[in-house]
């Protein structure tokens, strides 16, 4: 599993060669049993000119699941912009993207898989950020 935080910032149409690895990664690994998780809180850098967008759309729709966090409305029409060669969001679905709360998501697990999700952290992961919580010796 390869997951990429901030994967915005390796996407630049004057150096594209992170984005081109990624594009090929993308088309090859799920074959062997793997996975790519890029994740951004910019989509405007997917979506900065047709070049780009071309394989930033493949690879979003080469993904087995999306995850889709609260929006600013700008931020949603750079999404329809990524998304519009193929299945795009209905008013319905751009409505929950742009309001959801912390811990919602919309999920995009195939053309007939879409809905709202709430994420609940459990014990475990809860007790790696309490603030509370004192340091152990």
């Amino acid at each position: 599993m390869i997951v990429v935080d901030e994967a915005h910032l390796f996407i630049d149409a004057k150096f594209p060669i992170a984005l081109d690895f990624f594009y090929s990664m993308n088309k090859r690994i799920r074959k062997y049993g793997g996975a790519f998780i890029p994740a951004t809180q910019n989509i405007a850098d997917w979506n900065a000119n047709e070049e780009l967008r071309s394989k930033t759309s493949t690879i979003l729709k080469n993904s087995q699941y999306n995850f889709i966090f609260k929006l600013a409305a700008p931020d949603m029409k750079d999404v329809l912009d990524v998304y519009r060669a193929g299945d795009s969001f209905n008013d319905e679905e751009q409505r929950m993207i742009i309001s959801a709360v912390t811990g919602q998501a919309f999920f995009v697990g195939s053309t007939e898989l879409r809905a709202c999700i709430r994420i609940i952290a459990g014990d475990c992961a809860q007790k790696l950020f309490d603030e509370n919580r004192k340091e152990e010796a």
